[in-house]
């Protein structure tokens, strides 16, 4: 609903009402106006007349509020009663009070009622959505509403601030004093104040604008202050930074260097530096606001300034020029930058510029020209007379870099002219030079040049020669520059190089031959004495005489001997007074030590121009060495020749061409005649064909056989690279062995191995004997164990005191004990005949594992420890047997050795394999002895040899059967916590076995009560003792001796059987395999069959595999047995699920 509202423009005893909205026009049908006003008695009815009226206007004279009901008149209808609501609005421009009058027909109540509450639903969302600080107090200055804003600057809520005075929220009392004073201003004024001020937060203080007002009711009395606060923080922040800024750019135009001036956008300046006024003689007042043509009275330059600034303004891209300018008379040169400025909408609003007076710059630039071109005429002369020097010419500044070079110096290094440009690096032209090979690498200063920097080099050596890939020779001298850098001469010396070098090659020459030939040069007088002598050397040093003791002495002085009493020296004596040439004079020199010289000398007579005899001249070579050669060889020849000799073996050495070299006398004893043919120079083929003719080869004839036999020997001693057994005619036995040497010779050494043959037959038939024996002991071996183990099993179940218990333990240790020993000595032969074979298929690893857990988990048990095996249904490819004998080795070995704790049987897949692990508790083995473990008979900590602990066998037993699968066998051990065995075994892709592969076995317990078992054993022991077992277990159990016996039992039983368990080997030549099949035919159907046997090759392991049974190796465990007939129980049960699911 609108409210109707008017305006009362004058104070009088007859107001004028000066405006009215819609809703007054309707309740009153009149439209006042400033124009055209419309007085109260018009419109309005005083019920008591004018007497009400003059109270009326008496009430408007005092400024206050009130509310009154009147009478108003409308056009052509009957009164009606109205509320009018007074309020005060404020000073008129006559001086009077301007009132506003609000009102309501009496029948509106409850429509006003319904827009108060909407007017206070629109005062709420106005709070909770104002950006603004507003708050209601009442005359006491408590808070009656307050907006989402100020709850968040005070931290507190609107609900918590109804009833509180503001310092109550946690402000200073001094404001919230100040505060208070002017709340009551507004109240005593009536009327608005705003003012700034700065609230002290506990957030930090706020800066901010404050309208406070007073609050009218619709009666137009008091009812309140309102508070409207703007925060101004970030705004006086901002306004600081500003005049920071205008401060900051102040400063700039007020000190900088430059001409600088900020124009707006018609071209008017707005800023202007110290500088620029200085430029133009103004101050600052002068020019501001000013165009330039305001600021100079140079038309040609006011027009280079508005074309560059309108260039700009339009553009909107920076321009640089230079401008020029008279100043105290003088042209000067400004270089100006003149870019636009951008507004906070992006649009151009003025321009800036900045300048630099660079006329001192441009006269220095034009006196550097000057002067760099009177030096280009310098330089031009001066390059003309380098170039015109016969020597190389180059000019490097301080930092390496070529300044010039002349035409001289590039024909030095032709491999470098296009490389020597100005500005080239010293350093990188010396190593492109070594790169294209320019230098000839031949002196000690051209390899320091190349290792080291060239700059460097130089500094340190003013001087040095190089020679070019052309053959040039270049003696480089460096003279520094003052300035820095060096100058560098170049000239080409080739000629006198060669010249140096050929007069040194030329004495180097002589000195060589005298040097490094065999001997000396030497030199007598006309009286025969050494008047010049040079030392000889030898590879072991100066040789002796030395000069020092040549020189003055004659030959027979200087080697001590008596010419006269020697012939020998007495003939060579008479050649010298004949002056006839000395031809290989033999002499012996001994010094202070007793080391002796031998020399062979030689020369010849010499004369002057004239004639005159002038001496001997000559060469004296030292033979020490030969001499002495000669005599080791000799010495070492007899010594070789003698030890040959005393070899009980034959030898014997040919040379290339296959001829005798030398032999002993065991060598030649063994051929014809003891070797009275053989001797040095004979072939190999003609000792062969000597021996075959006399019949030292049994079995061979003249004839073809025998040429084939000698052309087949011949090829093998060419061959040389293996051993030959030979069977000799005297009825020896000979290893002949040939190896060839590194001259290309064949050495043969010859032995006797008759004894040796003879006990490798011996010891091969006892090896055949004992593994017949132990072959045929195996099956009456394991007969008594393993009725006694059964019997053990037995009688431990019904004995019930503990000292029968502890003596039946006693008995079943000593019963595993000796079953353990027998089955490592019978897997021991079995692998040592080389027989034994791995039966690979693919099968799931769980298979044996289950077996395992079994079996040794009972045994765990007894022994308090805990066997845990981890389910695993990988597929792996091996032999199943082999594989549970390894792991049941391992196995056995944690049980026994684990006093406390926990085994664990489990696997894990690493790289393409599975690891199958067995972890224990035991006292771990030593790093020492972890490879011996793996040999025979090899025990830890078992000195007294207690057979509770083991054979020894085991750890070897698993090593020797990994060996035949193509297994690894991993150990890791901690001394003192345990050990870790593991077998490492390829994966399998798809299993052999159907019905494994279709369902895992689940495994369940031997549920044996009233099972019908048929024993087949011929054996009376081993019948009682299965018999017995089985019987304690709950099965009923029918015994036979053989097929005819178990057939007649089964066609006169009336209940069938359900598990046969029969002897592999049993009476009339007929196996347990035989026999189970034919009684299963018998049945009529499937009958689970246990094949228990002692035979252990693989004839009968493959026949049982290939029938589908089961089979114990004697002696048989009783929880082995056990676990074995509830696995094939849970065969049958699984084989009947699979039946029917296919079927």
């Amino acid at each position: 609903m609108a409210v109707a509202v008017a305006v009362c423009g004058d104070q009088g005893r007859d107001p004028a009402l000066v405006y009215g909205n819609a809703a007054f026009g309707r309740l009153t049908s009149a439209s006042p106006s400033v124009t055209a006003p419309i007085s109260l008695s018009a419109i309005l009815t005083f019920e008591r007349s004018e007497t009400e009226a003059r109270g009326l206007a008496g009430r408007l004279a005092t400024e206050a509020p009130f509310s009154e009901t009147h009478l108003f008149c409308k056009a052509d209808e009957d009164s009606v009663a109205l509320r009018c609501d007074w309020a005060p609005l404020g000073l008129s421009r006559d001086g009077g009070t301007c009132w506003t009058v609000t009102l309501t027909p009496q029948s509106d109540a409850d429509a006003l009622r319904a827009e108060l509450d909407a007017s206070e639903a629109r005062l709420a969302a106005i709070l909770d959505n104002s950006p603004l600080d507003i708050c209601l107090k009442d005359a006491e200055g408590r808070y009656v509403r307050t907006s989402r804003r100020f709850s968040e600057i005070y931290s507190v809520s609107d609900d918590v601030t109804r009833g509180r005075l503001a310092s109550d929220l946690g402000v200073s009392d001094r404001w919230a004093a100040r505060s208070r004073e002017v709340d009551l201003e507004v109240i005593e004024t009536g009327k608005a104040v705003v003012f700034e001020e700065r609230i002290p937060l506990p957030s930090g203080p706020m800066e901010a604008i404050t309208v406070k007002f007073p609050v009218i009711g619709s009666s137009g009395t008091f009812q309140g202050v309102g508070v409207i606060c703007s925060d101004v923080t970030q705004r006086r922040k901002l306004e600081q930074a500003l005049r920071d800024s205008e401060e900051c750019l102040r400063m700039i135009f007020e000190h900088a260097p430059l001409s600088m001036n900020l124009k707006d956008a018609e071209g008017r300046y707005t800023a202007v530096s110290r500088q620029l006024r200085e430029v133009h003689g103004l101050t600052a007042q002068e020019m501001y606001g000013r165009l330039p043509e305001e600021v100079s009275d140079s038309p040609e330059w006011v027009g280079r300034t508005k074309r560059a600034d309108r260039e700009v303004l339009e553009s909107g891209r920076l321009l640089i020029q230079e401008e020029t300018f008279q100043r105290d008379g003088e042209k000067r040169t400004l270089l100006t930058i003149k870019f636009p400025r951008i507004g906070l909408d992006g649009q151009v609003v003025g321009l800036g510029s900045i300048g630099t007076d660079i006329t001192e710059r441009k006269r220095a630039e034009q006196a550097l020209f000057q002067s760099e071109m009177e030096a280009a005429r310098t330089r031009a002369l001066l390059s003309e007379a380098i170039e015109s020097m016969t020597d190389g010419f180059v000019w490097f500044d301080n930092d390496g870099k070529l300044i010039l070079c002349n035409r001289k110096y590039r024909e030095l290094y032709p491999r470098l002219a296009d490389e020597l440009r100005p500005g080239a690096a010293y350093n990188d032209l010396m190593k492109l030079a070594f790169d294209r090979d320019q230098f000839a690498v031949v002196s000690a200063e051209e390899v320091a040049l190349k290792q080291v920097q060239a700059s460097d080099y130089v500094k340190d050596h003013p001087t040095f020669r190089t020679k070019t890939s052309e053959g040039r020779w270049i003696e480089a001298r460096n003279h520094p520059v003052e300035a820095g850098g060096f100058i560098g001469i170049r000239l080409d010396i080739t000629d006198r190089v060669l010249a140096e070098d050929a007069l040194k090659e030329s004495e180097q020459r002589f000195k060589d031959f005298a040097q490094s030939g065999p001997g000396g040069f030497w030199e007598m007088d006309e009286a025969l004495r050494f008047s010049s002598y040079l030392d000889v050397q030898t590879a072991s040093g100066r040789s002796r005489p030395a000069a020092q003791e040549a020189i003055g002495r004659t030959l027979w002085e200087l080697f001590s001997v008596d010419v006269e009493a020697d012939l020998y020296w007495r003939a060579y004596s008479q050649d010298l007074d004949a002056r006839r040439p000395i031809k290989d004079l033999r002499a012996a020199y001994t010094d202070d030590q007793g080391n002796r010289y031998y020399w062979r000398i030689n020369g010849k007579p010499f004369y002057d121009r004239t004639g005159r005899f002038g001496g001997y001249r000559g060469v004296a070579e030292d033979e020490t060495a030969e001499v002495e050669a000669r005599r080791r060889a000799e010495a070492a020849e007899a010594r070789l020749i003698d030890a040959i000799e005393s070899l009980s073996e034959g030898f014997a050495l040919f040379d290339a061409d296959d001829r005798l070299v030398l032999s002993n006398q065991t060598y030649r004893n063994i051929s014809v005649n003891n070797g009275a043919h053989i001797v040095p120079g004979i072939t190999f083929e003609e000792i062969v064909r000597l021996n075959v003719a006399h019949g030292y080869v049994p079995g061979l004839e003249a004839g073809e056989i025998a040429e084939e036999w000698i052309e087949a020997r011949l090829r093998r001693h060419q061959a040389a690279e293996s051993f030959l057994e030979q069977d000799w005619g005297d009825g020896r036995s000979l290893l002949i062995t040939e190896r060839r040497t590194h001259e290309g010779g064949i050495a043969c050494v010859i032995s006797d191995i008759t004894e040796l043959q003879r006990a490798r037959a011996a010891a091969e038939r006892a090896n055949k004997d004992k593994t017949r024996f132990l072959a045929a002991a195996s099956h009456d071996l394991r007969q008594p164990l393993h009725a006694i183990e059964l019997f053990v099993a037995a009688l431990e179940a019904t004995v019930e005191d503990d000292e029968a218990h502890e003596l039946v333990a006693d008995i079943r240790q000593a019963s595993e004990a000796a079953g353990r020993l027998l089955n490592a000595l019978l897997d021991v032969s079995e692998l040592e005949t080389g027989k034994l074979e791995g039966r690979f298929e693919t099968f799931r690893v769980q298979r044996v594992l289950d077996g395992l857990q079994r079996v040794y988990g009972q045994q765990a048990n007894e022994r308090k420890l805990s066997l845990r095996m981890v389910p695993c249904s990988q597929l792996v490819y091996s032999d199943p047997d082999l594989l549970e004998r390894i792991l049941s080795n391992l196995l056995s070995n944690a049980v026994r050795y684990t006093t406390s704790g926990s085994i664990l049987l489990g696997c894990r897949r690493r790289e393409g394999k599975l690891r199958i692990e067995v972890w224990d508790t035991g006292p771990g083995i030593p790093e020492a002895e972890r490879v011996a473990i793996f040999d025979e008979f090899h025990q830890l900590d078992n000195s007294a040899r207690d057979r509770r602990k083991g054979t020894g066998l085991g750890l070897s037993i698993v090593r020797r059967l990994a060996n035949i699968l193509g297994h690894e066998i991993l150990l890791r051990s901690v001394p003192g916590s345990g050990s870790m065995f593991a077998v490492e075994l390829e994966l399998g892709d798809v299993c052999t076995d159907e019905a494994e592969a279709i369902q895992p076995k689940a495994g369940v317990g031997f549920a044996a009560q009233g099972l019908e078992v048929l024993v087949v054993e011929d054996d009376e022991q081993s019948q009682k003792a299965m018999s017995l077992a089985l019987e304690i277990w709950g099965c009923n159990v029918r015994v036979a001796a053989d097929y005819d016996e178990a057939r007649d039992l089964l066609s006169g039983a009336a209940v069938p059987v359900d598990l046969i368990v029969a002897d592999y080997r049993l009476p009339k030549n007929v196996n347990g395999v035989e026999v189970a099949s034919r009684l299963r035919k018998a049945c009529g159907r499937e009958v689970p069959v246990l094949i228990v046997t002692a035979d252990q090759g693989k004839g009968p392991r493959s026949e049982i595999a290939a029938h589908g049974f089961k089979s114990l190796r004697k002696p048989v465990k009783s929880e082995q047995l056990k676990a074995t007939l509830a696995e094939l129980l849970d065969d049958a049960v699984s084989d009947s699920q699979v039946s029917s699911s296919v079927g």
